[in-house]
């Protein structure tokens, strides 16, 4: 389905965040700008990851409910 690879898309960015969040971590940089902007996108990533979650299983839904009516 096309939520899968919007899914997997979305999830490939909140990995690069994260590396990039841990990277300045480690090198022990806390500039608290940079830092508050990558936990924003982490959670901009997840929150729009969810969301697509809910619409690929609101899809699922509506196609059964469509086989259903079609069967009848």
């Amino acid at each position: 389905m096309m939520y899968d690879i919007a899914i997997e898309q979305w999830m490939d960015d909140k990995a690069l965040y994260e590396k990039e969040l841990l990277s300045n971590i480690r090198k022990g940089d806390f500039n608290p700008q940079i830092l508050a902007v990558l936990h924003t996108k982490i959670d901009m990533c997840n929150q729009f990851i969810e969301f697509l979650k809910r619409m690929e299983q609101r899809e699922i839904e509506l196609d059964k409910q469509n086989n259903e009516i079609d069967n009848e």
